[in-house]
């Protein structure tokens, strides 16, 4: 696979209202996914270039019901696009007889909910739910083949539809010491929702070549991560800070595929925190190790083994008004 380095902007506002009420706005890319290979690679017939982006607008309104407890809930419009790229062949034949090239956007809608309760003055209980969002693409497929057979392409409009799974996180932190706090997180994402893509191209497609627009089997699993980090407040202006995740494959290994090759993930990270009077800098880096993927009976025939591994830089800015 080609090598990479994407940006990932974020941006957070919060205003506070009153003692109980407060709003917030944010602006984030919750999920997303990048795959490259060169274009003459062996399993370019599955996949040579995939890409799937989305943009969260989140606004949130807070209220302190108590000294213990306090609730939030929010809004999602969500704008996402997906760029998918193969090369065409007729199945067994080693020869590629073109490309295919499709390009699509659409925009869905989510909510989220959140509860913080202090359970004393050294406990804090945590929970948050973010709810599943049905996107609806639309846009264009391009195909570039033999002037003899590229009249045979579904060339023109294409539509798909994926829904982005619901997430379940629940966590408590435990001040150990006025210093040192450690926390404990469960997340579960409902991966299930992915059964299928399916591109439904407006041109017929023609039967000898239906085999390249067939559904694309996911069947993707629920998963359950489990994640424990620690910072120790070192003075009044530098905290330190690590952490470790588990982030467990949602793929069965026969739907693993060159378009997500995905596995069971080690993220290990590390950081600090420089406080001062109006504003808060934030450094971090994670370390994302993927156990090797071995798939023996992939729905492609495509089977071989997948290695990863990828490195995440973390700058946050905060400032105080």
């Amino acid at each position: 696979m080609k090598d990479h380095t994407y940006l990932l902007p974020t941006v957070y506002l919060t205003h506070k209202i009153n003692e109980r009420f407060s709003l917030g706005i944010g602006s984030f890319s919750h999920f997303g996914l990048s795959t490259d290979w060169p274009d003459d690679w062996e399993g370019n017939f599955i996949s040579t270039f995939a890409e799937l982006r989305t943009f969260f607008i989140n606004p949130v309104i807070s209220c302190r019901v108590n000294d213990t407890l306090s609730l939030a809930a929010g809004f999602s419009p969500v704008y996402s696009d997906l760029r998918f790229k193969k090369a065409l062949k007729i199945k067994r034949l080693p020869l590629s007889f073109g490309n295919a090239d499709l390009d699509v956007d659409g925009i869905g809608y989510g909510f989220n909910l959140a509860l913080l309760y202090r359970m004393s003055d050294r406990i804090k209980l945590g929970l948050s739910y973010r709810s599943a969002i049905d996107i609806d693409y639309g846009g264009d497929a391009d195909f570039t083949a033999h002037p003899l057979i590229q009249f045979l392409l579904p060339e023109g409009s294409v539509d798909l539809d994926i829904e982005l799974p619901p997430i379940l996180a629940a966590g408590i932190a435990l001040a150990v010491t006025d210093r040192l706090t450690i926390e404990c997180d469960l997340i579960w994402v409902g991966f299930s929702t992915n059964d299928e893509l399916y591109a439904d191209f407006k041109q017929r497609v023609p039967p000898l070549l239906g085999n390249q627009f067939a559904p694309i089997p996911r069947d993707y699993k629920d998963v359950l991560d489990y994640a424990i980090s620690a910072y120790y407040q070192l003075n009044e202006s530098l905290t330190l800070r690590c952490g470790f995740l588990f982030d467990r494959s949602t793929v069965p290994e026969e739907n693993a595929d060159p378009i997500l090759p995905d596995s069971d993930k080690y993220i290990i990270g590390a950081g600090l925190s420089v406080k001062k009077a109006q504003w808060d800098l934030h450094v971090s880096y994670y370390g994302v190790l993927s156990s090797d993927l071995t798939v023996r009976r992939s729905y492609t025939d495509f089977n071989g083994t997948y290695e990863s591994f990828a490195s995440l830089i973390s700058l946050s800015f905060d400032y105080r008004f």
